[in-house]
Order: C-alpha cells, then sequence, then structure tokens
C-alpha cells in the first residue's frame, strides 16, 4: 500500500513539473563529480593541523566512531569537558591552497581534497 501511495504521489509530481509553462530556461546544475574530474586536485587535508588552525593549538581532530562516511570528522576542543566541533573543509582548503578552491569528498572520511577549478 505504501509503495501504491509513493508511484501515485511521484506521478503527481513529475505530471505537475512536466505540465508547468516554460517561462525561463531552466538551468540544470552539473554533478560534481563530474567537476571535481575536470578540476585540478591540489591536495589533501592534514586533519589534525585543520582542526588546530580553525580551534587553537589544543584541538584535535576526531573521526566519529563506526562512520566511514565523508562527515566522520569532527574537532575536539582540547578540553577536560570536550566538545565536539565542526569541520569547515572548504575554509581548510582556502587556507592551505589560497582562494578560489573547493573542497570534495566522493567516497569516505580519507577522500577529502581539495581542487581548483
Amino acid at each position: 500500500m505504501l509503495s501504491k501511495t509513493l508511484l501515485i504521489a511521484f506521478l503527481a509530481f513529475t505530471t505537475c513539473v512536466l505540465a508547468a509553462p516554460a517561462t525561463e530556461a531552466v538551468t540544470i546544475p552539473e554533478a560534481a563529480p563530474a567537476v571535481a574530474a575536470r578540476a585540478t586536485y591540489l591536495g589533501g587535508l592534514d586533519m589534525p593541523k585543520v582542526c588546530r588552525d580553525q580551534y587553537g593549538s589544543n584541538s584535535e581532530s576526531y573521526v566519529k566512531q563506526y562512520d566511514l562516511t565523508c562527515g566522520a570528522w569532527s574537532c575536539t576542543n582540547g578540553h577536560f569537558n570536550q566538545q565536539y566541533l565542526n569541520v569547515d573543509m572548504p575554509a581548510a582548503c582556502a587556507r592551505r591552497y589560497g582562494q578560489g578552491v573547493y573542497a570534495w569528498c566522493e567516497k569516505g572520511m580519507y577522500d577529502w581534497g581539495c581542487y581548483r577549478s
């Protein structure tokens, strides 16, 4: 029953989208992997250094247990009452390689890299 409901909702949505009047051109964003394939790979990121640069000399890098995805990294504040802090990968790439670069992770936590278009 649920799959039938989802199918009906999908068909209704696509019918509305396809039937909408074309008032302006729609730009479909290019797939990020295709962009990364044409970009220049500059190098990876040293995660302990990224955390120290972002949160101070007492901070450390940390990988969430049982998480092998690109989002597994966080930083700790280095205090007894540790807090887990977000890692700003694009800012880390910019600090290391200059402006006009971007961070990209395709497969897992050890696959982060910095690229220039």
